[in-house]
């Protein structure tokens, strides 16, 4: 898990294939990102959560992963990420097949 101190509103954006994520806000002065596989026993689940990247700088909190692979080769892993964040701040997401829960 990782942590920032975010005593404010923040821009969260998520860029993620497949998968899983989940907002919580509430009142708080920081944010963690909470990344696992979608099923830890799949290899490719394991590899996808392991290949997401976040970054805080200035207000902007980045979940980014990398685009899914051609499903000419199978499907893509899947991951679960949630995210604790201070309320009043702003998310975007962006992905293919994803189930968004706030």
């Amino acid at each position: 898990m990782q942590k920032f101190d975010t005593p404010a509103p923040l821009t969260t954006v998520i860029d993620l294939p497949t998968g899983h994520i989940q907002v919580i806000a509430a009142d708080r002065a920081d944010t963690t990102v909470d990344i696992r596989p979608a099923d830890p026993a799949k290899n490719r689940d394991t590899k996808a959560a392991e290949q997401i990247q976040v970054h805080y700088q200035d207000g902007v909190l980045r979940i980014t992963a990398p685009p899914a692979t051609s499903r000419h080769l199978g499907p893509s892993g899947a991951a679960e990420v949630t995210v604790q964040l201070p309320a009043g701040s702003r998310v975007e997401t962006t992905s293919a097949a994803v189930r968004f829960r706030a």
